[in-house]
């Protein structure tokens, strides 16, 4: 991350997949971490970071509400999200 560190991007299992990006100082310390996405079902899959300092962040979620269960088509829906470099949701 521009010589200032590194960022983790990951999917967080507790009761529902959850989207968390946590940025790194060059000893490995915490600097700022988010969750995003809480309480829906959603998967990270792709991190660009950006010229601004910030992030794009790639992947998707499961609509519950479009389920087999429900009468629907149980599709993915791919999702882009840009947070900036302190992680804040845009």
């Amino acid at each position: 991350v521009s010589g200032s560190g590194f960022v983790v991007l990951e999917t967080q299992y507790w009761n529902l997949p959850d989207i968390k990006l946590i940025k790194f100082d060059l000893k490995g310390n915490i600097i700022w971490q988010q969750t995003y996405f809480q309480n829906k079902i959603s998967y990270a899959q792709s991190l660009l970071e950006l010229p601004d300092g910030g992030y794009l962040v790639g992947g998707y979620f499961i609509n519950l509400d479009n389920s087999i269960a429900n009468g629907g088509s149980n599709n993915d829906n791919i999702f882009t999200m840009k947070v900036d470099a302190n992680g804040n949701l845009k």
